[in-house]
């Protein structure tokens, strides 16, 4: 069986985050879709977001194949939220691996993330909060 893994990334993956970013924002424009601008993604944003553990990189036999976001904070979209919230921003898939059910998988991981650090809820953008499973989740999950 075939194991999507997801680590929290390093600085030295900015680059390669970076990379994934515009790869789906030039996707997403080709298709009429303004979610992400191609070449707007500021470094340092990203820079500060790894540095706090925020921004993930998930991997299919040790290769790059996509990437989230998870905060335990957002002001700046939501405003002031309580403290038992989980915001999953920016999940990318890269299009060689589409259809493979990688975004499944990267999903499944953040919702075993939400129970592993003990939180209620889940948040996506343009999402109700909707994931609510217990037990341990590991770091690499079986595609489905």
């Amino acid at each position: 069986m075939v194991e999507i893994v997801i680590q929290r990334a390093r600085l030295a993956e900015t680059d390669l985050l970076i990379e994934i970013h515009e790869e789906a924002a030039r996707w997403l424009w080709a298709r009429g879709i303004r979610q992400w601008e191609p070449g707007t993604l500021p470094r340092d944003r990203l820079i500060a977001r790894i540095e706090r553990g925020e921004a993930y990189l998930a991997q299919l036999e040790g290769e790059p194949v996509g990437m989230a976001i998870l905060q335990d904070a957002d002001e700046d979209t939501w405003g002031a939220r309580p403290a038992d919230a989980f915001y999953l921003h920016g999940l990318r898939v890269l299009r060689a691996y589409a259809e493979r059910g990688i975004g499944r998988a990267i999903l499944r991981w953040a919702e075993g993330q939400v129970t592993i650090r003990r939180r209620r809820y889940q948040e996506k953008a343009r999402a109700p909060p909707t994931f609510r499973h217990g037990g341990e989740w590991p770091s690499a999950l079986p595609i489905s």
